[in-house]
């Protein structure tokens, strides 16, 4: 038996886990984010922890191509973000 989380059964108190967030981002002339604009203010990019690619689906209508990096944020914030190369967007990606 799991004791209850404390918050109610509502459909509205659900939220997806891991949705992606549309964010502003200033990339270099080689794609890779020197700032990230966070609570309207922007903040920049400390150190680049690690970046990879990811392309999935490339056979159907909605194929995924992505350019992932990890940051840590002069603030001491990391994050991981991630280019949509089909959409030309980037994006927060959170876990958990």
């Amino acid at each position: 038996m799991v004791a209850s989380p404390g918050t109610s059964g509502r459909p509205r108190a659900l939220r997806p886990l891991n949705e992606p967030i549309p964010v502003e981002v200033q990339s270099d002339d080689s794609s890779q984010p020197v700032a990230v604009r966070l609570h309207k203010r922007w903040c920049a990019v400390a150190e680049l922890r690690d970046t990879w690619r990811l392309d999935e689906a490339w056979w159907r209508q909605h194929p995924i191509s992505r350019i992932y990096s990890m940051v840590l944020l002069e603030n001491g914030l990391h994050l991981t973000l991630f280019q949509d190369l089909v959409a030309h967007q980037w994006y927060r990606q959170r876990y958990a």
